[in-house]
């Protein structure tokens, strides 16, 4: 038995039944297609500076030794391919987004160097999104941005597809005609822009990484590439074993459990010794504008804190009782400072002082406001309380009368 002809089926395509959406797709095809075709891709190095393969005497080899370039000083060195992965709300985009308007604005980075350039950022997160997040990043660091050369990409691109490949360097050799070369590309995220195929394939994606590679030779640039977390194995990135293979440098971001911080680690550094791990805490921004209920917008930054390692987070520190020493007392004369207040308010509204109350959130938020770390938060609060320091009752906690 044989199917439908070629005839019949291409007459049921072009049927009633066709989608206005794909005739719009089609005729965006044959748009892109044609104007790509106007601008020539050119590498960023002339053609006499392209390597061709030789042999070089050993000699000759030594003697050629360099310092590594650093687009962010001990992260992120120039011309390299670097993937940023973590788990959804670990702070990947914020991390990336800070790393580009510092780039753009030669801000330094948490005590990293830059070396300032033009910066190009493939969104596939959202327009709103960004812009109140690089609106956030503005207010908080008090640094213009809007004359600053950060550019951000009207849609996603599709690294897997040849005619996206086409399009993605030729627009950027468009870019490249009319600004220079950019020092800093940033894929936000590898699965909103990676296209048809399989992640969990290394054919896909492989060619994923032969595109961005691509991208590297003709610009030089810096590509940082957003991606996520495994679904099982949450210590690496998600999809084929081929990506970890591809990259230069790779940091995996976590988010510590029961607190606003994450933690920013470096899993791979191909040619420089990994940077140490550093830890960042979530900063609600006012952005200035209110939604229709009158109610202030915001949005976040990541503040650098002190990093905690792992082990103390779970409260297994070196022989110390945990919770003791300078955190159960900061914590106590942060409860006795914000009792005291609430004394003060009520009396004044003629109360009784026995009804002030802090509720054990207020309590612990004035605490990590205070670069507490939630988990020692907690075993102060525990040790206070068994030592009879403390009084609890219904979610408020009084200090008691001496303490």
């Amino acid at each position: 038995m044989t199917g439908p002809s070629y005839e019949s089926r291409a007459r049921a395509i072009d049927g009633p039944r066709a989608s206005e959406r794909d005739e719009e797709m089609a005729a965006s095809y044959v748009d892109r297609k044609d104007r790509v075709a106007t601008f020539p891709v050119k590498p960023a190095k002339p053609a006499a500076e392209i390597p061709l393969l030789r042999f070089i005497p050993i000699g000759d080899f030594l003697s050629n030794v360099t310092a590594p370039k650093w687009l962010i000083r001990d992260i992120a060195e120039q011309d390299c391919l670097l993937l940023v992965f973590g788990d959804p709300e670990a702070g990947k985009s914020f991390l990336v987004m800070d790393w580009a308007a510092c780039v753009a604005t030669g801000t330094e980075w948490n005590g990293h160097k830059v070396t300032q350039g033009p910066v190009l950022y493939i969104n596939g997160e959202g327009q709103n999104g960004v812009n109140r997040r690089f609106t956030a990043w503005r207010i908080a660091n008090g640094v213009d941005l809007a004359s600053a050369p950060l550019w951000i990409s009207s849609t996603t691109t599709a690294l897997t597809d040849e005619m996206a490949q086409a399009e993605l360097q030729a627009v950027i050799a468009a870019f490249m005609a009319e600004h220079g070369a950019p020092a800093l590309i940033v894929i936000d995220t590898l699965a909103r822009n990676y296209g048809p195929g399989d992640e969990n394939s290394n054919q896909d994606m492989s060619r994923a990484m032969n595109t961005l590679g691509a991208v590297r030779e003709q610009t030089g640039a810096t590509v940082a590439v957003v991606h996520h977390s495994g679904h099982g194995d949450k210590a690496r990135a998600r999809g084929a074993t081929s990506l970890k293979a591809a990259v230069d440098a790779e940091y995996r971001m976590t988010r510590v459990p029961d607190s606003k911080d994450t933690t920013f680690e470096c899993t791979k550094m191909k040619d420089a010794e990994k940077a140490a791990p550093l830890q960042f805490r979530f900063a609600s921004v006012e952005l200035g504008v209110k939604d229709d209920e009158g109610r202030e917008i915001t949005s976040a930054v990541l503040r650098r804190t002190d990093y905690v390692p792992p082990s103390e987070v779970t409260g297994i520190t070196r022989g110390r009782p945990a919770g003791s020493g300078k955190h159960l007392q900061s914590a106590l004369r942060m409860l006795v400072r914000l009792h005291d207040k609430a004394v003060r308010n009520v009396t004044k509204d003629g109360r009784a002082a026995s009804d002030a109350h802090v509720s054990i959130e207020t309590w612990r938020d004035a605490c990590m406001g205070e670069e507490m770390h939630r988990n020692r938060f907690n075993e102060a609060f525990a040790q206070l309380k068994a030592a009879g320091k403390i009084r609890v009752e219904y979610g408020f906690a009084y200090p008691v009368e001496g303490e």
